[in-house]
């Protein structure tokens, strides 16, 4: 099968799923399969299909289960992992795009073993340093060590850009990985989910992200914000499958602070497009959002935020209108 045809019924996959026609997904999944000659995928989708025939029986008896819908919901996650997995498998083993060369290069690094390698070369260097760096043998060895570290953290990147779907065990190892790294470090290896979710839609990543918006480290706090943000306008209606997920995007309009930034993410996204669609959104979406908004004032140049504004808000006191607002 070519790859127009894999990834144009891939793609269908997906829809039916979105529409949740699970029947029809599996289906579409079947064929797309023994193109990878992968046991362990072709597994998957057996267990995957025995449970939706064996839920189908259950319910077509008439059977009154509250846990129906959370049943096929489950069922319908399941294979959305599952078709996640065939896409990146196909990609992996046919493509020449710089994705699927990083995946190739760092498959052999597990994710968990990522943060004990880092830690294991910080407490090298730690020694390395306590030595005596007037000798030519030291310094070259401390070199040796910050160059592998360095290393390790490009792998650690390309691991996370290109893993397929993260287990539980390796989005806690993520997490706890971001969280030990220094802040300069740790924004890096978040940024990987950017690229990551603009390729690939993983529920664990963009969990991930929506953790780190709210983190302390100024840094940290934007590459997340990206990678929402980025998530969002890659895989909207496959969005609609983790409830869970958008109701987290949606609380992040209850933070004054985090809906400012989403906003000017999402803004500076769309300039940075030239496409039509892209000046379409924004001309419908963004830009009249900020028009109705409190915190920014139409100007010849564009939009400009109303700093004073923003200060009597934050003082809990009403702005008073400008003759620009009324005429808004």
């Amino acid at each position: 099968m070519d790859q127009n045809t894999f990834f144009s019924l891939h793609g269908e996959a997906i829809n039916d799923l979105v529409q949740l026609r699970l029947d029809s997904a599996l289906n579409t999944a079947r064929t797309l399969l023994p193109n990878l000659g992968n046991a362990e995928l072709m597994g998957q989708h057996e267990r995957i299909t025995n449970d939706y025939a064996f839920t189908l029986s259950y319910f077509g008896q008439g059977v009154a289960d509250p846990r129906r819908a959370e049943m096929h919901r489950r069922l319908v996650r399941r294979t959305h992992a599952l078709l996640a997995r065939t896409w990146h498998a196909y990609v992996v083993a046919n493509g020449t795009t710089c994705y699927a060369n990083a995946a190739r290069a760092a498959a052999a690094l597990p994710i968990e073993a990522i943060a004990p390698r880092l830690a294991h070369l910080a407490d090298t260097i730690v020694d390395a340093q306590l030595a005596d760096l007037s000798q030519a043998d030291a310094r070259e060895a401390l070199q040796r060590f910050e160059t592998r570290r360095f290393a390790l953290l490009d792998q650690a990147f390309m691991r996370l850009w290109t893993a397929d779907v993260l287990s539980a065990d390796e989005e806690e190892a993520v997490a706890t990985l971001v969280e030990d790294l220094p802040e300069a470090e740790a924004a890096f290896v978040v940024s990987a989910l950017s690229l990551a979710l603009t390729d690939l839609f993983d529920p664990a990543k963009l969990r991930l992200a929506l953790r780190w918006v709210r983190s302390k480290r100024v840094q940290v706090r934007a590459r997340a914000m990206v990678a929402v943000v980025f998530a969002v306008m890659a895989n909207g209606e496959v969005l609609q499958l983790f409830p869970e997920l958008e109701q987290g995007i949606v609380l992040l309009g209850e933070e004054q602070g985090l809906m400012r930034e989403y906003e000017m993410v999402v803004m500076r996204h769309m300039l940075s497009m030239e496409t039509q669609k892209a000046q379409q959104k924004l001309n419908e979406e963004i830009l009249p959002r900020l028009a109705r908004s409190r915190n920014f004032r139409r100007t010849p140049l564009g939009f400009e935020e109303i700093d004073a504004d923003l200060e009597s808000l934050r003082d809990g006191e009403k702005p008073q209108p400008t003759a620009d607002d009324q005429h808004l």
